[in-house]
């Protein structure tokens, strides 16, 4: 009984319980900060505003990839400048980025989805060779479309070229999602200047703020740490493929010869970055391009494994490590899975296919369209939901065993709490140690038989009282 009931209640705190994120984070865990264009959202992560824009330098499902496009040289106006509703007609588009980074997918607004043509897209990568776009795919959704590419070498331009002019009214270039936010942290220990403490969270509270006044905006450690180091674990291994250290830029040379090694869910060090102890980092933030191809990264150290000087330390102000799901999931917590029956199981990173199973048709290939005597089928989605609906059908099924779950943790708690009552009753009074009261109980419940019931009453013999009727407290009206 104890196990079932353990169980029962785990499910129902998990299910039941309401997080409330402190303003403008969302999320199970408030994981997810709001980048809409006024800063305000729901609870769900959806903007407040009837623009339904992002901020500079966000865009995708609800605002939660970095553009690096809107930072980047565009040999075209308006197209990096987060405005659907500036529009210039082209024909190509050059996009030099600030930084080489592994491509994933772009989006494209156009003024009209009519204009969706053939278009091509290639790189310019870093060393200056040039590829084409790899196992290009891309899915329309509106008047935007997406385009996926798998190439696995860094790029430094991205050039798109039409058949003929379009009106282009935006471009963005995904930069990845911060996976770092909110995630567990430790560190080897902690610099407590004028008793402010540096925690090692708050180098992925999502805040870049730092001051050489307020070391508490950064996680530091002491300087009397012999190996200092700050550790950042994934509740998941992600697919990282970008990552910004954020800092004090005179900070830097206390960390000369620091490293950061990447390792996977199986503890092994796959990546590593290690820091030139003679050169300079003249910037707030370092770069680095994790160039991890076919591995996912559970957690990420950094340290100072060998000081040269007394007074080294680490100093993090932010933490940001940008990347997605691992492939075939997808959704802002990758909880969910493209549908069985896009083709090679391939979707975009919001559920809709890049193209279908034979005999199925529709943007998440949820229409069956095999021969019947109704005509096509859709497979069971939940239709008030536009946005993906195969990620709805899976939290569906999540939820209707959950409650079928409960119920019968319910029936189990209350057949095994009657019968142990029972069989623990009849026990005790078949050894003769029922109690004063638990007598006067079973005495209720024999006058409360009815003549058929009961052989003494319908004999007409009065029923022998217990015992325990005349030396107990209660008493009992005729």
């Amino acid at each position: 009984m104890s196990l079932s009931l353990g169980i029962f209640l785990a499910l129902a705190q998990d299910v039941m319980s309401d997080t409330t994120c402190d303003r403008n984070w969302f999320g199970t865990k408030c994981e997810f900060a709001c980048h809409c264009y006024l800063g305000t959202c729901n609870s769900e992560g959806q903007c407040l505003d009837s623009s339904e824009l992002c901020q500079d330098g966000w865009f995708g499902d609800l605002c939660q990839y970095k553009d690096v496009a809107h930072v980047a040289t565009v040999d075209a106006q308006f197209v990096n400048d987060n405005n659907p509703s500036t529009c210039v007609d082209l024909n190509s588009v050059r996009i030099k980025l600030n930084v080489p980074l592994f491509f994933t997918f772009l989006a494209i607004v156009l003024n009209f989805n009519k204009q969706i043509t053939i278009f091509k897209v290639n790189f310019v990568l870093s060393d200056s060779g040039k590829a084409p776009c790899q196992d290009m795919k891309n899915t329309t959704s509106g008047e935007t479309i997406v385009v996926t590419c798998n190439n696995t070498q860094l790029v430094r331009e991205v050039i798109i070229d039409w058949t003929e002019k379009r009106s282009i009214c935006s471009i963005y270039v995904n930069g990845g999602r911060n996976l770092a936010l909110k995630q567990k942290t430790r560190t080897s220990s902690i610099h407590r200047p004028d008793h402010a403490i540096s925690r090692p969270q708050t180098a992925v509270d999502g805040s870049k703020s730092r001051s050489e006044k307020d070391n508490s905006s950064c996680a530091m450690t002491s300087s009397q740490d012999p190996r200092p180091s700050w550790t950042l674990t994934f509740d998941e291994p992600y697919v990282i493929k970008l990552v910004v250290i954020t800092n004090i830029k005179d900070h830097w040379k206390q960390m000369r010869g620091f490293k950061v090694d990447f390792f996977n869910e199986f503890q092994q060090n796959i990546f590593k970055y290690i820091d030139d102890p003679n050169s300079r980092i003249d910037t707030d933030e370092l770069i680095i391009q994790v160039n991890v191809t076919d591995d996912l990264i559970k957690k990420i150290n950094i340290s100072i494994p060998s000081k040269t000087r007394p007074e080294q330390a680490l100093y993090i102000c932010e933490f940001e490590a940008f990347g997605d799901c691992v492939f075939p999931s997808f959704g802002l917590q990758c909880e969910d899975i493209c549908n069985y029956h896009c083709k090679d199981l391939a979707c975009h990173v919001t559920g809709e296919c890049f193209s279908c199973d034979e005999g199925f048709t529709g943007v998440y290939c949820e229409q069956d369209l095999s021969p019947s005597t109704s005509g096509p089928s859709t497979l069971m989605l939940d239709e008030t939901y536009t946005d993906a609906p195969y990620k709805l059908l899976v939290n569906n099924n999540i939820n209707k065993l959950l409650t079928i779950l409960f119920a019968v943790f319910a029936v189990v708690i209350l057949l095994e709490v009657t019968g142990l009552a029972h069989l623990r009753f009849k026990s005790r009074r078949d050894s003769g140690t029922l109690t004063s009261d638990e007598r006067l109980l079973r005495g209720h419940q024999l006058m409360e038989l009815t003549p058929q019931d009961s052989p003494s009453l319908s004999s007409g013999l009065p029923p022998v009282p217990f015992p325990s009727m005349v030396n107990s407290r209660h008493t009992i009206s005729s």
